[in-house]
């Protein structure tokens, strides 16, 4: 809805064509959504979580297009790691 691929059409070509939303990359969103969902986060909230959770990354880089993404980030981040019950 509002991230940069959405706001700025046209301005982040190979980006757009690298996900474009073919039926395979649909499902998996979905799929990537209602485990989320099952956990009671957002799948940003997945994502910023799953990356704290591995020890191999030693960062986890993140963007934001607004203060509100920015928020959100932050919160998910002050939540830690995920449990192994998330992670199995």
């Amino acid at each position: 809805a509002d991230g940069r691929l959405n706001l700025y059409k046209g301005r982040y070509s190979e980006a757009e064509t690298r996900y474009e939303q073919r039926p395979a990359v649909i499902e998996a969103v979905k799929q990537y959504a209602s485990v989320a969902a099952k956990h009671g986060m957002t799948p940003l909230e997945l994502a910023i979580r799953f990356a704290l959770s591995n020890p191999c990354m030693g960062k986890t880089i993140v963007g934001a297009t607004n203060c509100s993404q920015l928020d959100e980030i932050v919160r998910a981040a002050g939540e830690g790691s995920l449990s192994e019950a998330v992670l199995t």
